[in-house]
């Protein structure tokens, strides 16, 4: 027909046709001595990126740098292969890659402490980097907040009082259990070769139209790019109004919007264009009485012919701050879960998270992002698992078999807090990023399943002090229930 044309798909084709996050597993060796402390790690990760590469080899690196979390081990080798299979291309989704590397490095501690039969947290503790310490990328950790995050939470969360109070529970209950995990991370932010550009128009009313080039997905960059233009030229923010993304008249050059960067170089754009629109305006505050008004200050630059219009762009180091990375996210989390043994049912009861968010620019805003990405996170760990038949085919393409978190998954408790006075020295404002990084947290959600999972296996003596009974994430009801090694001799009838 010689014209475009729009197919659209219903939500069934379009999971069978796009794919999803790239499956991956790891196989690894692990060297340590008698106190937990890691000697030597070696890691092969296999990237599933169905029939197309597509995304596979960005995923790849990430997942491979990312790897050491907040660990330090004298001896790294970590390889990675891409795997072609014969479903739907995989392709990105939030923290694609430091989602995954997440899992892998707390799992095998997870693995060492279970080995030695020692508390987990205190096996995680003893073998964090410290301040100054080099990472396998060459990065020296300049700025390191893990360890003040680690104690503040250990202490707001009362993780080892819960631990005694999780004990008597248990030994009261035998087919619900309870379990507890803390988690640390260690997210890195690449900055390098990003480019974002930005336009502000002031006209003779004083309102302010902002146009940036990156796009507003619910991440707040529209609310933050607003508050940064209203105190770089002094105008109330009501006054502000960013515009929707518009190729045609603003916005390129810009990167794809992606890697939690977007808001905070966006904001850097905005910041670089109003110091243009400043300058113009400096000689015409010089005339200005004392306690004038924003209207009253745009209302005589215009009568001079002053420009009140500029555009921008971030001017984004061409180097990182840190090595490969611009600076590093830190964060942590304890959740606490209730299990039901016989059914594989698991209810969050409570998590608590601190997070480094540098001197945010919106705590509201970056709070509720920790809590959507935790939430999201729950459903990459516990129930949203992918099933395909022998042929690469999708079967469970819609929501009656694909469980993405609802409601009833999000933790009964969700405490949430921002770490104090720990400004980002290398950021914009002094910030740090928020979207992505949080996401991570969450497998601590997961390792509180595998906790609770261990008190019943133990009690029941299906699991030897010493051993290590994993679960493959998702942790879906089926895959616990088959780890719970149930008998029907134990089922009696009172």
């Amino acid at each position: 027909l010689g014209r475009p044309v729009k197919l659209v798909f219903d939500m069934a084709e379009n999971m069978e046709c796009v794919g999803g996050r790239h499956p991956i597993r790891t196989d690894y060796e692990v060297g340590f001595d008698n106190t937990g402390k890691l000697v030597a790690a070696k890691l092969m990760q296999y990237v599933n990126t169905g029939y197309g590469y597509v995304d596979g080899i960005r995923v790849a690196g990430a997942l491979i740098k990312n790897t050491d979390g907040v660990y330090n081990c004298p001896n790294w080798e970590i390889d990675g292969k891409l795997v072609r299979t014969n479903t739907a291309a995989n392709t990105s989704c939030r923290a694609p890659g430091w989602l995954p590397a997440t899992f892998h490095i707390e799992h095998i501690m997870n693995h060492v402490g279970n080995s030695l039969n020692k508390p987990l947290y205190s096996i995680k503790e003893a073998n964090f980097y410290k301040k100054g310490d080099t990472s396998p990328t060459g990065d020296q950790l300049k700025y390191w907040d893990i360890d003040t995050i680690w104690s503040q939470l250990m202490a707001s969360s009362d993780f080892t009082k819960r631990i005694t109070q999780l004990n008597a529970y248990n030994a009261a209950n035998k087919w619900r259990k309870k379990g507890i995990s803390v988690v640390p991370v260690k997210f890195g932010v690449d900055w390098a070769g990003s480019e974002f550009t930005c336009l502000v128009d002031v006209y003779p009313d004083g309102s302010v139209a902002i146009g940036t080039g990156g796009i507003e997905i619910g991440q707040g960059l529209h609310t933050k790019v607003a508050q940064v233009v209203a105190r770089m030229l002094k105008c109330p923010i009501s006054m502000c109004t960013v515009m929707p993304f518009n190729t045609r008249v603003n916005n390129l050059p810009s990167e794809a919007t992606g890697g939690s960067i977007t808001s905070e170089l966006c904001g850097m754009a905005a910041m670089n264009t109003c110091d243009m629109i400043n300058e113009q305006l400096k000689p015409v505050r010089a005339m200005m009485p004392a306690g004038y008004t924003w209207k009253e200050l745009v209302a005589k630059a215009f009568s001079m012919g002053t420009i009140m219009s500029a555009k921008n762009e971030s001017h984004t180091p061409s180097n990182n701050a840190c090595g490969s990375k611009a600076y590093n996210s830190y964060s942590a989390a304890v959740s606490e879960v209730e299990l039901d043994v016989l059914t594989g049912e698991t209810e969050i009861t409570r998590v608590d998270i601190l997070f480094d968010g540098g001197y945010s620019l919106n705590p509201a805003v970056d709070i509720g992002q920790v809590e959507g990405a935790f939430t999201m996170g729950i459903g990459y760990y516990l129930s949203e698992e992918h099933l395909y038949n022998k042929n690469g085919k999708l079967f469970n393409n819609g929501t009656w078999e694909y469980k993405p978190p609802s409601a009833l998954d999000i933790p009964l408790a969700l405490n949430v807090a921002l770490l104090k006075n720990h400004p980002n020295t290398v950021g914009f404002m002094s910030s740090k990023c928020q979207g992505e990084p949080p996401m991570c947290c969450s497998v601590s959600v997961m390792f509180a399943v595998e906790d609770a999972l261990k008190a019943s296996l133990m009690e029941r003596g299906a699991e030897a002090p010493g051993s290590y009974t994993s679960l493959d994430g998702p942790a879906t009801v089926d895959k616990i229930t088959n780890a719970a090694q149930l008998k029907y001799t134990e089922f009696h009838l009172k």
